[in-house]
């Protein structure tokens, strides 16, 4: 029997697994951008990681640059990506990757203040310590604190019906690796 989910509250731990895909894309591209530039910037003899080596020059003053930038870019990097998915089309890559959408509550689209206000809601719930999270697991539509100051809610965005054509096909993949060799296929085996 097929059920289907789409529109309904995603729960906990879907939203956690998500939440947990989108943070190592996170680190994983601040690690490359601070790679690529620290090597960039080794090519040319200056390290990052001791701009006083350089002292006076104009190379001090680059090096200096480039970790002032990159200390810019780790911090920004985060809310800019939730805000820019949120606004875009209500998921993160994560939020993608498991079928799961934010939506306002009045059905409109998101919009930029109203991330923005969601990705606050998101910091006031890790300085509490993660209770303004708890509240998704008594609230009725799956709200944490996040989702209540931002006026939003998490739903699956995907129906949960089996892929018909795929099945078919691997059952009939079955049946082929099943007949001994030389058999012709019947007419019910050809898809």
């Amino acid at each position: 029997m097929k059920r289907e989910i789409e529109g309904l509250y995603a729960g906990a731990a879907t939203r956690g697994i998500a939440w947990v895909i989108d943070q190592v894309l996170i680190v994983v591209t601040l690690g490359v951008v601070a790679w690529f530039v620290t090597t960039t910037y080794g090519l040319f003899n200056i390290d990052l990681q001791n701009c006083e080596a350089s002292s006076g020059s104009i190379w001090y003053y680059a090096c200096v640059g480039a970790r002032f930038g990159l200390g810019i870019f780790a911090v920004a990097f985060s809310p800019i990506y939730f805000i820019f998915f949120w606004t875009l089309s209500g998921q993160t890559i994560g939020d993608a990757i498991l079928g799961i959408r934010v939506v306002r509550l009045d059905g409109k689209p998101m919009t930029i203040p109203r991330s923005i206000r969601r990705f606050i809601g998101y910091l006031v719930c890790f300085i509490t310590l993660g209770i303004g999270f708890l509240l998704m697991l008594i609230d009725d539509q799956r709200q944490g604190l996040h989702d209540m100051l931002a006026g939003t809610c998490v739903i699956y965005a995907w129906r949960g019906e089996q892929d018909t054509q795929t099945v078919a096909r691997l059952q009939n993949w079955m049946t082929e690796r099943r007949r001994p060799a030389g058999q012709e296929p019947t007419a019910n085996s050809k898809a």
